[in-house]
């Protein structure tokens, strides 16, 4: 107010800059070694349903929070528009570049005391295999490990099979 007296270090305005903009978000620890600085994100907030900010990961804690066994990471946001604004909340995600999978059909896969196994043509001969299984896609599995690309694979009859068994190969597709 005009005329008030005001005490010596009380804050008289505050300062906020607009522009570049930060964006502060926490990852639990395990997703430490899945996002480093560069990394695209995507920021929505539901104060602009309809909008979309876009910016990199620019920087990381290097130390966890004790609490929250969580890693605090910053992104920088282009802001030109000045509608973000200090304290707003939103949801950060982190894009990541799609690597090539290898993807198979479910029932191509067979489970024994080793794991999981696909058995894989050679010389037309079925030969079981152990294999490493990622994440789930409808009714295919990702392969992360034991299957290279091209290797053809038995996708039906495999209670049939056999050591020494020589295989026709039949292209069609079964439903």
């Amino acid at each position: 107010d005009i005329g008030q007296l005001v005490q010596p270090g009380a804050p008289l305005v505050t300062l906020t800059a607009m522009t570049p903009t930060y964006i502060d978000f926490m990852l639990p620890a395990k997703g430490l070694g899945s996002v480093k600085v560069g990394d695209n994100i995507q920021f929505t907030t539901p104060s602009y349903p309809n909008q979309t900010w876009q910016g990199k990961v620019i920087a990381l804690d290097p130390q966890l929070d004790a609490t929250t066994r969580s890693v605090r990471f910053r992104a920088l946001v282009d802001n030109s528009d000045n509608k973000l604004v200090p304290r707003l909340y939103g949801d950060v995600t982190v894009i990541k570049p799609q690597a090539a999978r290898l993807i198979i059909p479910q029932e191509a896969i067979t489970y024994n005391p080793q794991g999981a196994a696909v058995y894989v043509l050679e010389k037309k001969a079925p030969v079981l295999r152990q294999i490493t299984l990622g994440e789930h896609v409808d009714n295919d599995v990702v392969i992360i490990s034991g299957l290279k690309e091209n290797e053809e694979i038995i996708t039906a009859g495999m209670l049939k099979l056999f050591a020494g068994m020589i295989v026709a190969v039949n292209k069609q597709i079964v439903k």
